[in-house]
């Protein structure tokens, strides 16, 4: 008995894929909708090029946006401060939570937008 195989076809190099197609796609929409050309993103047609053209902007973000010039200096010294100000901001909510309930609140949802930066660079 024979095995069944499928026939391997990639597509031409200048066809776009699904991938592509929708790559292209969601940058129309996003056009559209901001009404902003962007002419920074080459055209992609596989899931190759779509990561290749991440991970190029996401290199070009990063260099701006850590460029060690003064708001890049006060970012990091403000990410640095945030652990102080949730330790105090801790103890503020809990004294203030006898004169304002809601404070407790309050000071979660604020401690929980201090953890979440950490996640961000």
């Amino acid at each position: 008995m024979a095995a069944l195989t499928s026939p391997n076809r990639a597509a031409p190099v200048d066809s776009p894929t699904d991938v592509g197609l929708i790559w292209q796609e969601a940058i129309r929409r996003y056009e559209q909708t901001t009404d902003l050309k962007i002419s920074t993103l080459e055209p992609v047609n596989s899931v190759d090029g779509v990561l290749r053209q991440t991970r190029k902007t996401a290199s070009r973000f990063r260099l701006h946006r850590h460029d060690n010039g003064k708001l890049d200096k006060l970012r990091t010294l403000i990410g640095k401060s945030l652990g102080t100000v949730e330790a105090v901001g801790n103890i503020v909510g809990s004294a203030a939570s006898l004169a304002f309930a809601p404070s407790t609140v309050i000071f979660s949802a604020v401690s929980y937008l201090l953890k979440s930066r950490g996640s961000r660079t």
